[in-house]
């Protein structure tokens, strides 16, 4: 059964005050139960950032002996140390831990499952922030990982390795079923600085509360996580070697200790600056235009990267993520028993995304969203997203022929009563505010505050802008932020992959504790 649209408390003349009016979803299980507010949703851990003063205030593994201070600061510590600093007959070193995403697999002892997944290394804003993602195999059964931490290089930067002629390939983030989902990790500890007797070993350690997911019961969307501190804490002790593919960047083996025993093998290699991949896929009916680059704001992460134009897979960048943008098709016939140029229902949005996206769509090997683009009418919430309908957030709409009419907000400028498909800028925030829900994101007004930023509704940007005493002067549209801020950011690099992931949980998940 499918639910209708979802704007439950939209104004009796059909507008919404902000983007695509209050959004409520579902806990229940297909077509059922009762609608909540995002902000109720169910808990999650989110790892938070790790702020050492020094050697001595990181995590160390149990055995190893005391570090003393010394002047550096491990939190920049990228590279190996060039010459290691002699400590009587001992070595003091490092191991390199560069940001991004790693492929991770832990091999427990006593267990025949094995755990494949991410951890994700942040170093954003001068702070150190690693979480991971595990799902859980049973290689010697035959089990096999969904996806490939494998894809082909362009043919202008293919390199040839030994071995392999011409094999043009290069390391790329997985993507892993969601039925196998097991356990998130939050990094409490990271030791990259070691003290080691000559031809020893130079190591790093990982300390991380492990929480293991609960999968929901059939028909249901969101499980549950064990309560903190985690279900237990587990810690990787870590060497670099040679990577065995020759691909992509350090590559690290060591033990599983769980407290302070010897329980597995655990390897970890560097695959991307990225944290996390998706695909998005736009479709746009007869009489609409779907959003297009704009020239990048000289203010703007995009400009400072030295790149023209921003655009979705900007505005995904400013969240460490990395967007593919598939502009499919254009003038898809409007749907019979539809008025394209009127506010579309959930339940007409849903069917269309059925009957236009692509086929060989599986939300078990690839993060896609799918956005369709409608004309609608002014007053419609320039977007919505709708898909709480059977498996959640699949899908968002946006409506290029609704607009910014004077009566949502009085600081529109030269927008007021113009369509977006008239106000590019402010066309593509739009777009892209609607993609952020479709990753569970939600706006700012219920977490940190209206400021210039993506998951902020429309008219508080206009009226952030235009505001006296808003603190970020500029004027709309010319001056809209096409970025992420930083807890929003956050949110897109730590949270567990079940809840931002499309088909994960439902809208709201995780924004209630």
């Amino acid at each position: 059964m499918a639910r209708a649209s979802n704007r439950s408390s939209q104004p009796a003349n059909g507008r919404a005050a902000g983007d695509h009016g209050d959004i409520s979803v579902s806990t229940g299980p297909i077509g059922g139960g009762a609608p909540i507010e995002p902000a109720t949703g169910p808990e999650i851990p989110l790892a938070e950032p790790i702020q050492p003063a020094g050697p001595v205030g990181l995590t160390p593994f149990p055995t190893d002996p005391p570090i003393p201070a010394l002047p550096i600061d491990p939190l920049a510590l990228h590279e190996p140390i060039g010459r290691p600093e002699i400590l009587g007959h001992s070595k003091f070193c490092s191991v390199p831990l560069p940001q991004g995403c790693y492929q991770l697999t832990i091999r427990p002892n006593n267990e025949l499952a094995e755990y494949q997944g991410t951890l994700r290394v942040d170093r954003e804003g001068g702070a150190l922030t690693a979480s991971g993602d595990l799902y859980r195999y049973l290689p010697r059964f035959g089990g096999v990982v969904a996806g490939t931490v494998l894809e082909p290089l362009p043919v202008a930067t293919a390199r040839t390795f030994k071995g392999m002629a011409h094999a043009r390939f290069k390391r790329t983030i997985p993507i892993y079923p969601i039925n196998r989902y097991h356990s998130y990790l939050k990094v409490t500890g990271i030791k990259l600085l070691s003290l080691h007797p000559p031809g020893g070993t130079c190591s790093a350690t990982v300390t991380a509360e492990q929480y293991l997911y609960t999968q929901p019961a059939p028909g249901f969307f969101d499980g549950t996580f064990s309560p903190a501190p985690g279900a237990r804490t587990i810690t990787l002790s870590l060497h670099q070697v040679a990577s065995p593919t020759r691909f992509g960047g350090p590559y690290l083996e060591g033990s599983l200790y769980v407290g302070g025993a010897d329980s597995g093998t655990v390897s970890m290699t560097w695959v991307s600056k990225y944290f996390r991949k998706c695909t998005i896929e736009i479709d746009t009916l007869t009489g609409a235009v779907a959003p297009q680059p704009v020239p990048a704001h000289a203010s703007s992460r995009a400009a400072a990267e030295g790149k023209p134009t921003e655009d979705i897979r900007t505005m995904l960048s400013s969240a460490g993520w990395d967007g593919r943008i598939e502009y499919d098709q254009t003038a898809i016939p409007v749907p019979a028993g539809v008025t394209a140029t009127n506010c579309w229902t959930g339940a007409a949005l849903h069917a269309l995304m059925l009957g236009v996206r692509k086929p060989t769509t599986n939300l078990d090997t690839e993060w896609r969203l799918h956005v369709v683009v409608v004309p609608a009418k002014m007053g419609c919430g320039r977007g919505l997203m709708y898909d709480t309908i059977q498996v959640p957030r699949e899908g968002v709409a946006s409506f290029a022929s609704d607009g910014y009419p004077s009566t949502d907000s009085a600081n529109f400028g030269a927008a007021a009563n113009q369509t977006q498909r008239n106000t590019p800028r402010a066309f593509l925030r739009s777009a892209s505010h609607e993609i952020l829900h479709g990753f569970n994101q939600i706006h700012q007004e219920g977490e940190t505050g209206a400021d210039n930023s993506i998951m902020t509704t429309t008219p508080s940007v206009a009226d952030v802008l235009g505001g006296p005493a808003s603190g970020a002067p500029g004027i709309f549209p010319d001056d809209i932020r096409l970025e992420v801020n930083e807890h929003v950011r956050h949110h897109l690099v730590h949270m567990p992959d079940i809840c931002v992931r499309p088909g994960g949980m439902t809208f709201g998940g995780g924004h209630g504790g």
